[in-house]
């Protein structure tokens, strides 16, 4: 039984390490640099910036807030996909108003899913705009293999592979003179600007994050008694974390392409 525990320990740590972490620290990343970018456009093009940013990644935002909603049974009272002229005044573009059972585990392990999205969803359509643009660039990832063993450098190394790999692949200059390419950029920018987790959002999440990794470490118990001689979740594990890392990447690049280039036209014409 030991062994199955220290097995279980191991694996619930790595989960958390490889799956949950780099959607909350880049959550949380993406919220600080969402304010300057907003700051930025405001400042450089007027509100009109932000609407423009915001026709695609905001629907996209609420809709991942509904489906999740609709998954873990809450019950939605008010939606809105996007409202850019009530927007102006309150800063809101769009919201989902639910309610849940608190005394249901299954709806209040809904609450972590249910924050955090914009994430998950955004994360997903762009792995999708990639896979149909640069086929290449996801078959050629280096996934996380060996992280199960402690070695750090495993992940460094499959990471900055992974990056150069995304800089050589994506800001080719062979895709300058492709239309489609810049539409793709576009709807990754305007994406990767709104898979940000809000003050609202964050405080969803936490209210199911206990529960959740309660479930974890069960999964990660059964799954070690099951199955005692390997990690069979890492098989899996690996290669969505590679992905999910690269994918969040490269949605730090939009945030950073997006800041600097309207700080740029700010000064131009301050």
């Amino acid at each position: 039984m030991q062994t199955y525990l220290t097995r279980s320990i191991k694996e619930f740590f790595l989960i958390n390490i490889l799956l949950l972490m780099p959607l909350i620290v880049f959550g949380l990343l993406f919220f600080v640099m969402k304010k300057g970018c907003n700051r930025n456009l405001r400042k450089s093009i007027g509100y009109i910036g932000t609407v423009i940013f915001g026709i695609v990644g905001v629907p996209i935002h609420e809709i991942s807030h509904l489906i999740m909603c609709l998954i873990f049974r809450h019950k939605v009272t008010q939606v809105s996909l996007f409202r850019p002229v009530k927007g102006r005044y309150d800063n809101i573009l769009g919201f989902v108003k639910h309610k849940y059972n608190a005394n249901s585990l299954y709806q209040t392990t809904g609450c972590f899913f249910i924050g955090i999205a914009p994430m998950i969803v955004g994360s997903s359509i762009i792995v999708w705009i990639i896979n149909f643009l640069f086929p290449p660039l996801l078959a050629n990832l280096d996934s996380f293999i060996g992280i199960d063993s402690l070695r750090i450098s495993t992940l460094s190394t499959a990471f900055f592979h992974n990056a150069s790999l995304i800089f050589s692949i994506m800001f080719s200059s062979e895709n300058f003179s492709n239309l489609s390419y810049w539409i793709a950029i576009y709807v990754i920018i305007s994406i990767a600007l709104h898979m940000t987790i809000s003050k609202a959002d964050f405080d969803n999440a936490l209210s199911g994050f206990a529960l959740l990794e309660i479930i974890i470490f069960a999964f990660s118990l059964i799954g070690s008694i099951w199955e005692s001689n390997s990690l069979p979740i890492f098989h899996y594990v690996e290669q969505i974390s590679s992905i999910l890392f690269s994918v969040l990447f490269i949605a730090f690049l939009m945030f950073g392409i997006v800041y600097l280039v309207s700080y740029l036209i700010y000064r131009i014409f301050q």
